[in-house]
């Protein structure tokens, strides 16, 4: 009997919640951060941006097996802040491209499949994983703030490197580097909305994303898992193919409409609690 309690109170430890991933896990939290957004003309000269903070929920859910891992991950960004640059919409032609500063906002949407193996299961290392992974993701921005419908979609494709290491048996440390393989992108401008005679449909699949993280994860009086991390995002988009032609009611001009080479930084703080 003595023996048996001994093997018991041996094996509690190793029952109890751990800082690397193991078997099913999820999580939810939230994140406050930064974002830029900046627009590029034909002759590379920077014409437009935005300096906005972000507000935003993530959550993710996986399992990992025999070194094998297979996760979900979504989250929903509120962002709002200043615009700068010129006049785009208005009834007045002498107003347009004037330079103008003004409140602006976005929701931003992410979704991504992945899947991976440890590097290091052969090898038996217990305190640390080192994950090849891949799989498929969606990135979705919804301008908030214009009086003009506008919104672009990427397809693409994430290859990472992602692992934890033990620090302690409460502590790990968490780290991410990966790329976006750009498989398809698509934007859509109601310019009609803004006295064109035709709208702006139009594809911008050609360029790609890098995304990186570090954190820790440290273990809660409750035996929970919680993690703080740093989660830094870049995506650089060339210009659009020319769309349709069309001419503006105010200003009598016309031409080829076309959504500009852009690039987009994202520094995000998140917490996530495990239950």
């Amino acid at each position: 009997m003595k023996k048996f309690l001994c093997g018991f109170l041996c094996v509690l430890p190793l029952m109890a919640a751990d800082v690397i991933k193991e078997g099913f896990y999820k999580s939810l939290g939230f994140g406050l951060g930064y974002y830029y957004y900046g627009e590029w003309d034909q002759a590379g000269a920077p014409f437009m941006h935005t300096d906005e903070a972000l507000f935003g929920i993530v959550g993710n859910v996986g399992y990992t097996k025999n070194g094998f891992k297979a996760e979900v991950l979504a989250d929903a960004n509120f962002v709002v802040g200043l615009y700068t640059g010129g006049v785009l919409d208005s009834s007045d032609p002498d107003l347009i491209g004037k330079p103008l500063k003004q409140p602006t906002s976005a929701t931003i949407y992410h979704g991504e499949l992945k899947v991976g193996y440890n590097l290091l299961e052969f090898l038996n290392v217990s305190n640390a994983t080192l994950y090849a992974q891949a799989g498929v993701g969606y990135r979705f921005y919804r301008d908030g703030f214009l009086s003009m419908v506008r919104h672009q979609g990427y397809l693409y494709v994430p290859f990472e490197i992602e692992g934890e290491v033990r620090l302690k048996q409460n502590l790990g440390l968490q780290y991410m580097l990966g790329y976006n393989y750009l498989v398809f992108g698509d934007h859509k401008s109601l310019a009609s909305q803004w006295h064109f005679s035709e709208d702006l449909i139009v594809k911008q699949d050609s360029g790609f994303g890098l995304k990186s993280f570090v954190g820790l994860s440290f273990k809660t009086k409750s035996e929970n898992i919680n993690t703080i991390r740093l989660v830094y995002e870049f995506w650089s988009i060339a210009a659009s193919p020319s769309s349709a032609f069309a001419t503006s009611s105010v200003t009598g001009s016309s031409g080829y409409l076309y959504e500009p080479r852009n690039k987009t930084h994202t520094i995000t703080l998140q917490y996530l609690y495990s239950f």
